[in-house]
């Protein structure tokens, strides 16, 4: 039993070794640094939003996780406030029914129909 499990051992890392130098061999080359970065979730999403134009910005609050974007809520609040009336009368295309659900201050708590 214990030699069977080292032969399989001894297979399957250097294979996985040879499938991941493979993978990171054929992506997109600008994506290679994400893989050993030590950047935390949500340190991203907050360098994403403060550095990022209007539709990454909207990308990384609306569709990661609140606890990603929690530090900078009154930030964001703000942005969004600021922008609010623009995005409903230009209706850009990143601002669909699901993104409008997810704004925390949407169209119920202004009151808007």
């Amino acid at each position: 039993m214990y030699n069977s499990a080292w032969k399989v051992f001894s297979i399957l890392i250097p294979l996985d070794a040879v499938l991941f130098t493979t993978f990171l061999l054929f992506i997109d080359k600008r994506y290679v640094k994400t893989f050993f970065s030590t950047e935390k979730g949500k340190d991203m999403t907050i360098r994403a939003f403060r550095n990022g134009n209007e539709e990454q910005k909207a990308s990384m609050i609306f569709t990661n996780s609140r606890r990603h974007w929690k530090a900078i809520e009154e930030e964001v609040r703000g942005w969004i406030e600021a922008n609010w009336e623009r995005w409903i009368s230009e209706r850009p295309s990143w601002l669909n029914d699901v993104v409008r659900a997810k704004i925390p201050l949407g169209e119920r708590e202004r009151g808007a129909k």
